[in-house]
């Protein structure tokens, strides 16, 4: 709680290996300043191109995505929010 440094918590809010109440909203919780970047339908791999075969981490597939969830969409959106979130935090970093 007593970080001085800018912080994004990158939320993915079906993600079943870091449950969502204990780790993203945790830390928003007890983190002054962060700043969240929610995916509510996104799982815990979202952010990984998919693969040509099924490959199992922490009990699931990396492949699969909750119902509703749109992983090139998400990919492409955090694209775009990620180096915003960079050149606005780190650009007042001296």
């Amino acid at each position: 709680s007593a970080t001085r440094l800018p912080l994004l918590v990158i939320a993915p809010g079906q993600d079943r290996v870091l449950v969502p109440r204990f780790h993203s909203a945790h830390v928003m919780r007890h983190v002054p300043g962060a700043e969240l970047l929610a995916f509510d339908e996104a799982g815990h791999f979202f952010v990984m191109s998919k693969l040509g075969m099924p490959v199992m981490a922490f009990g699931e597939d990396v492949n699969a995505d909750p119902p509703g969830a749109d992983r090139a969409h998400a990919i492409a959106r955090l694209g775009i929010e990620l180096p915003a979130w960079f050149w606005r935090a780190l650009g007042t970093v001296r």
